[in-house]
């Protein structure tokens, strides 16, 4: 029974569960900072858990009731002190000491209801043990536990006292209509034979005897106090004379002597002279409302003492009288109390906020949400005429109908955050400035890097291909052209690193023959491991399905570089590639064996890093950029898998590569060769517009064998000249040209109406597509630069004729 009277005292505070407030965080603070301890709580225990109403130290707002100390110190009378929990019998094994929280010391004082009942405690708790705890300081934690106490008790009256003036606004409004009035009573008095007539709460008001009839006039006046007793006959005479209504606030006597404050009201029964015949009326006792009103302003009191010491700034205003009370720590900001009394609170708000805190005054008032992108954050003048960033917390006080009465508004000041914020703020702009140059950089060494390779990699292709070419020249031939391959693969190389740092890596997944992938991928080093004399191998453990679904370029990427480097860096023995299928993890598992000279484990620490070097001096035998391998790791990730490596110095290494795959149907698509092989291109007509002469060049010696008729431009505007006047099929269009860029030029052709206006136009471009995205979306294909000659037909192919696969099959 007692624990249920304790629980029921401890909801009746209506304070569980409820946001933090500024007053009990900063008694908490002046607890830990007394004792010196890292956590404070003020703890009310609940049936089955501790909440926290203010928690300081911890990251947690309750914990179950069974491991709690203040379930201890609830029931002792005074402070409950633990100097070293790990020698308590009762916590010796509690979790909250032999776990990651290590609680050693602990002190904790009752916080006491006005019924006397202990609802929790104001505890202090170390992770270190103390040698002792005094009397002192047991009655400084006590005393704090009582200014807790206070508080909670304020907070509830508080909160009452705002409801009962809700509820006397609305008895206001509704006087006419007494008989809805909870606990009122009524009477009737016969003013030609001198009886009355009580209801039961009459009755009950007056502490008098139901079973005795009610007392005549004189007798009903005896019950009241002498002087309200004379007020009120005056009003009844006055009310028989002149048929006039009354109300009387008085003191009755009941026959115990106990004085009860009441509310009389009364009104006139006419006959059809006009003579008042009785008066009725409704009868009420005040008296707890009176009481409420005298406790309110003790309250009062107290609250006042609490504002006195907190930094907060509180301030009621009221819809068109303004300030109408502040808190005293308006001192911190230059002002007295009545200095501000009577000021409009938009008076003291910096121009630059006011429409904001009108926004939110508005949304307020109708009851909604805090408009989107409005801030509670605002400056207020300081005396000096500075400027304090404050936060807000406004209450909107509302009478029975709606109206509001009155706003009370918690201030904090916010400047220290706010000024870290802006700097936060110009740092976050000044690095996406740095992203953006550096995204700028790399499109524009993208274009300059590739446009002379795109010249030396066509011409030493085309020059391969010429049958009349002696063999040492074409060995010089193979030599220029493996060196720009090797340049375009550094190039590759960074910009594939800038596009996973930028998160601009997309998938195509797409069903893929996965066993013809890895064969394929290893051969590719064939020559190498041949010169070498190194055996390329290939096992399968268990079964591979006919094909996967993964991104079979960013997969042959990974490969690539990983069996890139164990052909780089061996010198004898083997280089396996080893795969197997899981179908119940749905994943395939990829294993690149060499016999190489191994690594230490530092080594293999900097693998995965960007721009690393295993070894790293200038004398070192292999080249390369030092991003392939972090390329490789960041797009196994993008892909939703993982690369790691095991080694030992002299014995070789192992790499792993997992990526998610799920089984899937061979896909009998006709790739990118086919296309170009049998493409039927004869007779087709390609406005070429580019302003480097060799990509003209180039593109004609490529098309021209295929029977395509190519017409050149020279910039953006003599071949927008061009196309208004001849007729083509396909256009290729340099995306970056002096005066007019590709997509601008593009915008001018479809705003045409030449003939073509609607004819598909590909970028002819040297840059990364990750960079260009935005700058290629309007465009009905891409023709990248070095030009492939297989891609650039197929390009076009598909431009003109679509790229489905009837289209494809129709033109083979």
């Amino acid at each position: 029974m007692f624990e249920a009277e304790r629980l029921a005292a401890l909801h009746g505070l209506d304070v569980l569960d409820t946001p933090p407030e500024a007053i009990f965080d900063s008694l908490t603070r002046l607890a830990a900072l007394t004792f010196q301890t890292p956590i404070a709580l003020v703890s009310l225990v609940d049936a089955d858990r501790q909440w926290f109403k203010s928690c300081l130290g911890l990251d947690v707002r309750e914990t179950s009731r069974d491991v709690a100390f203040c379930d201890h110190a609830i029931r002792e009378a005074g402070v409950m002190v633990v100097l070293d929990a790990t020698q308590d019998a009762r916590f010796a094994d509690n979790p909250l000491v032999t776990g990651d929280l290590g609680i050693r010391f602990y002190a904790g004082a009752p916080l006491v209801a006005r019924s006397g009942h202990r609802l929790g405690t104001l505890c202090i708790i170390d992770v270190e043990p103390r040698a002792s705890f005094d009397e002192v300081a047991r009655a400084q934690l006590a005393a704090m536990a009582t200014a807790v106490s206070d508080a909670l008790a304020m907070r509830r009256d508080i909160s009452s006292f705002v409801a009962l003036e809700r509820e006397r606004a609305r008895d206001r409004a509704l006087l006419a209509q007494a008989e809805e009035m909870a606990g009122v009573g009524h009477w009737s008095w016969d003013a030609t034979n001198d009886t009355t007539s009580w209801s039961p709460a009459v009755y009950r008001i007056h502490g008098y005897d139901t079973a005795l009839p009610p007392p005549d006039l004189a007798g009903v006046l005896a019950m009241y106090h002498p002087d309200d007793a004379t007020a009120l006959a005056g009003l009844v005479q006055r009310a028989v004379s002149h048929a006039e209504p009354y109300a009387l606030n008085a003191r009755i006597i009941r026959p115990d002597g106990e004085v009860r404050h009441v509310a009389a009201r009364g009104s006139c029964d006419c006959d059809e002279t006009g003579a008042v015949r009785s008066l009725v009326g409704t009868f009420v006792d005040v008296t707890d409302l009176k009481l409420a009103d005298e406790k309110l302003r003790a309250n009062e009191a107290r609250l006042n003492f609490l504002m006195e010491q907190s930094a907060d700034l509180v301030v009621r205003t009221e819809p068109g009288r303004g300030i109408t009370w502040v808190s005293p720590s308006c001192r911190l900001y230059g002002y007295e109390p009545e200095d501000l009394v009577g000021t409009l609170a938009l008076e003291l708000v910096h121009p630059d906020d006011v429409a904001n805190l009108q926004a939110l005054r508005a949304a307020r008032f109708a009851g909604l949400p805090d408009p989107p992108g409005s801030s509670r954050q605002h400056r207020i003048r300081h005396k000096n005429g500075g400027w304090i960033w404050v936060q807000g917390n406004p209450t909107i006080i509302k009478d029975a109908e709606g109206q509001v009465v009155e706003i009370v508004n918690v201030l904090r000041d916010v400047t220290a955050e706010q000024e870290t914020a802006i700097a936060l703020a110009a740092a976050r702009d000044a690095a996406q400035a740095a992203a953006q140059v550096k995204t700028d950089f790399m499109a524009n060494m993208s274009h300059e890097i590739r446009t002379p390779l795109t010249a030396i990699l066509g011409y030493t292709t085309l020059l391969s291909e010429r049958p009349e070419l002696e063999l040492e020249a074409r060995t010089y031939v193979s030599r220029l052209n493996n060196a720009g391959q090797a340049l375009l693969a550094i190039v590759n190389d960074i910009l594939d690193f800038s596009k996973l740092e930028a998160g601009q890596v997309v998938l195509s997944p797409k069903p893929t023959p996965i066993s013809n992938l890895f064969r394929d991928t290893l051969l590719l080093f064939a020559p190498q491991a041949d010169a070498k004399g190194l055996e390329l191998d290939f096992a399968v453990a268990g079964e591979l399905p006919g094909a996967l679904l993964v991104d079979p370029d960013k997969l042959r990427q990974i490969l690539l570089n990983v069996i890139g480097n164990a052909v780089k860096f061996t010198d004898q023995g083997h280089v396996r590639l080893k795969t197997g299928y899981d179908p119940d993890g749905g994943k395939i598992d990829i294993w690149v064996e060499d016999t190489g000279p191994g690594m230490t484990p530092e080594q293999t620490r900097k693998l995965f890093q960007r721009f690393s070097q295993v070894d790293g001096s200038s004398t070192r035998r292999h080249g390369g950029t030092g991003l392939g391998l972090a390329i490789s790791h960041g797009l196994a990730e993008v892909m939703g898998g993982g690369i790691s490596v095991s080694s030992e110095p002299e014995r070789g290494s192992t790499f792993h590569i997992h990526i998610p795959a799920v089984a899937a149907e061979v896909s009998d698509e006709l790739d990118v060769a086919d296309i170009a092989g049998h493409a039927v291109l004869d007779g087709i007509r390609v406005l070429v517009i580019d302003d480097n002469p060799v990509n003209r060049e180039l593109a004609r010696a490529i098309l021209a064998p295929f029977g395509v008729e190519i017409s050149e431009a020279t910039s953006a505007g003599e071949g927008l000249a061009l196309a208004a006047e001849l007729p083509v099929d396909a256009i290729l269009l340099d995306i970056r040209m002096p005066e007019m860029d590709g997509p601008e030029a593009l915008d001018c052709l479809r705003a045409s109406d030449g003939p073509n206006q609607f004819v598909p136009v590909l970028a002819f471009t040297a840059g990364s597509e990750a960079f260009l995205k935005q700058d290629l979306e309007s465009f009905d294909g891409v023709v990248a630069k070095p030009m492939i000659p297989a891609d650039v037909i197929a390009a076009i192919h598909a431009a003109i004729f679509g790229d489905s696969e009837e289209a494809r099959r129709a033109a083979v």
